[in-house]
């Protein structure tokens, strides 16, 4: 995620509200079930409501890895 992070802030890509990427707004994008084509509103989900733009198996490979980085800060001593 830093990666990305930094791609995206060293090229001047903005967020949609104009500021620059942080952690917390790569793991949004990452875990937005928006892009699977549901369409949210609320509480009410409609799947095939807007265009699909990542794959099932891409969108459930990104959640294993951000699980695995989230498993493994917790293992961590500080």
């Amino acid at each position: 995620m830093a990666d990305i992070r930094h791609y995206l802030n060293d090229n001047g890509v903005k967020t949609s509200r104009g500021n620059s990427y942080n952690k917390d707004s790569i793991r949004r994008i990452l875990t937005n079930r928006k892009y699977l084509g549901i369409y949210i509103y609320g509480d009410i989900e409609v799947p095939g409501g807007i265009p699909r733009i990542i794959s099932d198996e891409m969108f459930n490979d990104a959640k294993i890895l951000l699980e695995k980085q989230e498993s493994s800060r917790k293992g961590k001593v500080c």
